[in-house]
């Protein structure tokens, strides 16, 4: 079952709640994207914590997939491609440079 779509806001809030609880499930696309980029999770994580969910989600796959933007620490702006699943987790889907 897939969760409905939620606003901006309700999504940045759902999404820290579910970082703070460590209910997070990586594709293995992250990690091939950050690599690809010389970066690792630890260095996008601020910008889940503290970037902004600029535009409405989109409905791919099945699934409402929202998008958080920011710096990471070496000045780059990212972007961080996201969804929720049932069981009130988080699914990090891609990384955007």
């Amino acid at each position: 079952m897939t969760v409905g779509r939620l606003t901006k806001r309700e999504a940045v809030i759902r999404l820290r709640h579910c970082l703070e609880t460590g209910w997070i499930d990586f594709r293995p696309h992250f990690f091939v994207a950050l690599a690809d980029k010389g970066l690792t999770y630890e260095d996008v994580r601020p910008v889940l914590m503290t970037g902004r969910v600029l535009r409405a989600p989109e409905w791919r796959e099945g699934e409402w997939r929202y998008r958080i933007e920011g710096a990471v620490a070496r000045g780059d702006e990212v972007a961080v491609v996201f969804s929720f699943d049932e069981d009130m987790g988080i699914v990090i889907t891609t990384f955007v440079l």
